[in-house]
């Protein structure tokens, strides 16, 4: 062997024990490097975790929220038909009723009193009402209180 070949074995030995020194330190970062990113996974599947529970309490929230918006378009549907219909009762039902041959006070408040009963018997909404009711209304508290002493 020539002096120029050991140069150049000398140079290659050389290169490779550099080469294996690299190697020795990048071996010996890969078990931090490895659990580096074993830290970073289990991060990653724990933030996945996390929002797909959010995920799943949204979906319930929303489902919960969808229900409360059906019942309230019900109930708008429903009060929008009761003031509609309202509305064509209130057009629609006044009555004109006259009595004839009442002379007695007592026979008024007893009408007075039927009328009331008839109201609250209903099954519409109805109001009872005369100017003179509130005469009846008094002779009848005047007169309990009367009959009572």
């Amino acid at each position: 062997m020539t002096e120029a070949s050991l140069e150049v074995m000398a140079r290659n030995c050389a290169n490779l024990e550099d080469e294996a020194q690299d190697l020795k330190s990048k071996l010996h970062q890969l078990p931090s490097q490895l659990q580096e990113a074993q830290d970073q996974h289990i991060e990653a599947v724990r933030c996945t975790e996390k929002t797909q529970d959010h995920i799943q309490k949204l979906e319930i929230e929303n489902a919960k929220l969808q229900t409360t918006v059906k019942k309230q378009v019900d109930k708008i549907e429903q009060l929008q038909k009761n003031l509609f219909s309202t509305r064509l009762v209130n057009i629609c039902s006044q009555a004109f009723i006259q009595t004839m041959s009442m002379s007695s006070s007592s026979n008024k408040k007893l009408m007075l009193h039927q009328f009331q009963d008839m109201a609250e018997k209903c099954q519409v909404p109805l109001m009872v009402y005369n100017q003179a009711f509130i005469y009846f209304h008094q002779y009848s508290a005047v007169l309990e209180n009367t009959v009572q002493m």
